[in-house]
């Protein structure tokens, strides 16, 4: 990807993540970014796409964080342990990444997330995949895949909104434990 469409993207991440999606200026953009006037339009034919390639970019670096967790672990989990293991790593990201998390938690209520399914459906299918593999393996209840990715993107997010409300929660690993348990026990199916 050309560098300055990754620096757009970097500023508009930061941007949108302080001011919202409303009041948008692509000028502004350009100077925070520090390239020549008119450069937005050169990768960018509307806010609507913009954003878009922003959010896209943000998923693409967490399920590479994810991925790259997982593989490093050395022994073999369970789906159940991997589950927790990739919660527990997207928390971690989120929190490093506060600006990226800011941008998400605003992204998800604007009408480019809200009015175009088939966008949630680019964005959420790595997870969506992943869930099918948990219910076909009668570890997940048997419910709409994508319903199962809104309440466990909700809940990741009001968790790590949570953590962020209350550091000391940070390396509390009962109340961490706690957070996955609360989403496990309503979606998995019971023996």
């Amino acid at each position: 990807m050309n560098y300055k469409k990754i620096l757009l993207i970097k500023e508009g991440i930061k941007i949108f993540g302080k001011k919202g999606f409303e009041d948008f200026r692509p000028a502004e953009l350009e100077k925070q970014a520090g390239i020549r006037k008119g450069t937005f339009f050169e990768f960018f034919d509307t806010t609507e796409k913009f954003a878009k390639e922003c959010c896209l970019y943000i998923v693409d670096k967490l399920l590479k964080s994810n991925t790259e967790y997982i593989s490093k672990l050395e022994k073999e989990l369970s789906f159940d342990e991997i589950s927790k293991e990739v919660w527990f790593n997207t928390i971690a990201w989120w929190l490093n990444e506060i600006e990226a998390f800011h941008f998400f938690q605003k992204f998800k209520n604007t009408k480019y997330y809200l009015e175009d399914p088939e966008f949630v459906l680019e964005v959420s299918q790595p997870y969506l995949d992943f869930t099918e593999i948990g219910q076909n393996n009668g570890f997940i209840k048997s419910m709409p895949s994508d319903f199962l990715y809104e309440i466990a993107s909700n809940q990741i997010l009001t968790t790590v909104q949570y953590i962020q409300d209350h550091p000391k929660l940070i390396s509390d690993k009962e109340f961490l434990a706690i957070s996955f348990e609360t989403l496990w026990d309503s979606i998995k199916v019971r023996k």
